[in-house]
């Protein structure tokens, strides 16, 4: 039976299109890349693979777990990435994530841990360390023990065998290793060559010494002979090198781990950890001491310590007055020559720009120290007017001479962004207030200002925050001075420079403190900043 239909139109019919491709698998060249592009991938890949592994390996000797824990997750994440082809916007993302957490959320997270700690000078080891250095730093040669005259002793393969330790008094000698001493032969067998000084071993057995002059072709001799510890014959005791001689030596100080305490076996004081210290009941410490947490001190010394407690708002107070005169001082001035240098009447103007802008184009940290030399007492502004002023002896005029010279250099970057700001408002505006009858004055005031603000708010709040924390400036010109006998805080101290003395620059080097004080920098800032966006708010264009 045959069906008879209606044809249908060409126009009508739907239209067809070739079959799709089918997705290829395998690697990308396959599926149009290059062979050379995987090639590449591959072994960059491995080479972060390698040294994720190395740092693997030695962060897990060390024992650092969280360092382990991240390594672990970062090398899956990568791979996982990189290597299959349809996380494509892994491959964008990942390295941004990695990048920031390395280079800003590790460094405020590991900041923020060590203002918990008592890290500083005295307390930069780990607890195990602490313990291992005090115990040898105890250790003394044992009253009547024999000093023997040492040798290095090569085997017959050319190999380190161990120290000959020559009695001189009984004419026997021992072979010292870090795991046993032992008597090696009957004195009849033994060739020495004796000095003025000291007794050379020429060989015992199928040994052979080696003279100072050879132990640096010996293989396996110890890079520092010194630290070589060789098993005493008294139970607990040490064979130590001092020199051409070894004496047998006890550790005066012995480490209890069940009750945590360091024992004097000599007097019998005992020594427990207070706050990272081992310190007897007289008071009486041992050094070094050691990293440990000790919560929220830190914070409760700079606020409440005798050392801090007048520093601190006195140094906080400074700061903010000078981030605020910087960024009102440069502002006004910028501002004032961008509206004189933007006016079409005056000539020449494009000469007179790049005369404002020099003091920006030069290097800031240079210009900072010929400022100090102009400031100089005997040298500089007093030798030249023939007057005799200590700008930066008296804490006042260190204070203005540290705004004086913030303003030299921030003012041409101020020009800079106000000009650019000036030339983007419509004049239409200005006209139309000169119209209404308003005065330049008035309509600077009511027009040009407000706009301007829009465009520069940002850039002042930004410059507050800059301000706050110009460590350079304050360092290089003033030094945080002029400081009292006493004081841990300048005249010109801002909080930066203050926190690089307590760290850095003062005895006893107190680093958890200072991360401290960092931490409290940071949310001052963060709040005056958040203050400051708020405020800025009204000048925006409501859209």
């Amino acid at each position: 039976m045959t069906t008879i239909g209606k044809a249908v139109p060409e126009t009508d019919r739907a239209p067809s299109f070739p079959p799709a491709p089918r997705r290829r698998s395998g690697p990308p060249h396959a599926a149009g890349g290059t062979a050379w592009g995987w090639i590449v991938k591959i072994v960059l890949l491995g080479l972060a693979d390698a040294i994720a592994v190395t740092g693997l390996l030695i962060a897990a000797d060390a024992k650092a777990w969280g360092y382990v824990t991240l390594l672990a997750v970062t090398l899956v994440i990568v791979n996982v990435a990189f290597l299959p082809r349809r996380y494509v916007p892994l491959k964008y993302l990942v390295p941004g994530v990695f990048f920031l957490a390395v280079f800003a959320l590790y460094p405020v997270l590991y900041t923020a841990y060590s203002s918990t700690t008592n890290y500083g000078t005295g307390h930069v080891l780990t607890k195990q360390q602490a313990i291992d250095q005090i115990e040898s730093q105890s250790v003394g040669r044992v009253e009547g023990s024999t000093a023997y005259d040492v040798t290095p002793l090569a085997s017959p393969d050319g190999t380190f065998a161990g120290f000959g330790l020559y009695d001189p008094d009984t004419e026997e000698i021992f072979l010292g290793t870090t795991e046993r001493i032992e008597q090696l032969t009957e004195p009849a067998e033994l060739q020495v060559l004796t000095t003025t000084q000291r007794t050379f071993v020429v060989s015992v057995g199928d040994l052979t010494g080696v003279r100072p002059g050879g132990v640096a072709e010996l293989t396996g001799y110890p890079a520092d002979p010194g630290s070589y510890v060789m098993l005493g014959e008294t139970e607990g005791s040490e064979i130590r090198l001092s020199g051409a001689q070894a004496f047998e030596a006890l550790p005066r100080l012995s480490f209890d781990p069940e009750t945590e305490t360091v024992t004097d076996i000599s007097t019998d004081v005992v020594y427990s950890i207070v706050e990272g210290q081992f310190t007897s009941d007289d008071g009486q410490t041992l050094s070094p001491g050691f990293r440990t947490s000790v919560g929220f001190s830190n914070y409760s010394e700079i606020l409440t310590g005798s050392a801090f407690r007048g520093a601190f708002p006195k140094v906080l107070a400074w700061t903010i007055a000078f981030a605020v005169l910087s960024v009102v001082t440069t502002f006004a001035f910028g501002l004032g020559l961008a509206m004189v240098l933007n006016d079409k009447r005056m000539r020449g103007r494009k000469i007179y720009r790049s005369l404002v802008i020099i003091p920006y184009a030069l290097p800031g940290f240079m210009t900072a120290l010929v400022w100090r030399g102009l400031l100089n007492p005997t040298f500089g502004f007093n030798r030249w007017l023939g007057i005799d002023v200590g700008w930066l002896e008296s804490p006042n005029l260190a204070r203005f001479s540290l705004i004086l010279v913030n303003l030299w250099l921030g003012y041409p970057y101020m020009f800079l962004v106000c000009t650019g700001a000036l030339q983007s408002i419509p004049t239409d505006l200005k006209e139309a207030a000169f119209v209404d009858g308003a005065t330049g004055f008035t309509a600077f005031r009511k027009v040009t200002f407000p706009l301007l603000l829009t465009s520069v708010s940002p850039l002042l709040i930004a410059s507050f925050a800059f301000n706050f924390n110009n460590f350079t400036i304050v360092w290089l010109v003033t030094s945080g001075g002029p400081r009292a006998s006493g004081e841990s805080a300048g005249a010109t101290d801002i909080l930066l420079s203050w926190t690089y003395r307590i760290a850095l620059d003062a005895e006893p080097k107190q680093q958890g403190l200072a991360a401290a004080l960092s931490v409290v920098i940071f949310m001052i800032v963060a709040v005056l900043s958040a203050i400051g966006f708020k405020y800025t708010k009204t000048y925006e264009e409501v859209r």
